[in-house]
This record gives C-alpha cells, sequence and structure tokens, in this order.
C-alpha cells in the first residue's frame, strides 16, 4: 500500500511539473488490454503519453534506462489502443516522453526525455 501511495504521489507531482512546463493533462493511469499509461497529456498538437519512471534514491539502472523493449512494446501497444477507444485524438501528431524522477531530501530532481520512444 505504501508504494502505491509514493507512485500516486510521483505521478501528482509528475503531473505538476508537466503542467508548469504548459501541457495540458487528459488522462492519467489508464489501464487497457494492452497496457497501462501513466499520464496522457497535449503539448500543443501532440498528444503526449508519458512514462513515470521514479526512484527513491540514485540506483544501478536510471530510471530511464529500466524501460527495456519489452516495456516500449507494452506503451506503444497500450497508445495504439487509447487512439482507438478516443478517436478524437487520432489526427493529432503523437509521441511518447519519459520523466524520470529521484528523490531527494528537497523534494524531486525530474529528467524530461521528450520523444524518447521511436515508433
Amino acid at each position: 500500500m505504501l508504494a502505491a501511495f509514493r507512485g500516486k504521489s510521483a505521478e501528482q507531482a509528475a503531473r505538476r511539473f508537466l503542467e508548469s512546463k504548459g501541457l495540458i493533462y487528459v488522462a492519467n493511469n489508464v489501464r487497457l488490454a494492452d497496457g497501462e499509461l501513466d499520464l496522457v497529456m497535449t503539448d500543443g498538437q501532440h498528444l503526449v503519453f508519458v512514462e513515470v519512471r521514479f526512484r527513491k534514491r540514485d540506483g544501478l539502472v536510471s530510471p530511464s534506462e529500466s524501460i527495456d523493449p519489452r516495456k516500449q512494446r507494452r506503451l506503444i501497444n497500450a497508445a495504439t489502443a487509447y487512439l482507438q477507444k478516443h478517436r478524437q485524438w487520432q489526427h493529432h501528431f503523437s509521441r511518447f516522453d519519459i520523466l524520470s524522477m529521484t528523490q531527494n531530501s528537497e523534494g524531486y530532481e525530474y529528467q524530461w526525455l521528450k520523444n524518447a520512444l521511436s515508433t
């Protein structure tokens, strides 16, 4: 339960961070048969699928490096299913961003990788 609370808190912080950078919230924690989308937002004409990666402290693998090819396929499949279900977004450009977050004594440190996955 504690891990779920931390994950939810991190995703809320991620949303606030991205909104401060001009993105507009669409949805979060979208569960589909093909996977889950942490955040869906817009950035101008782009529909942005954001994978939020959180680590409490620096580890052996950075949060963004933890997205292996299998996870990438699941994200792409989930985004495709989302676009099929929500047809109003089909004519928008789309991209995948990764927002890596590391917790430190002052809060969160962010690393935002735009267009991080190639489809």
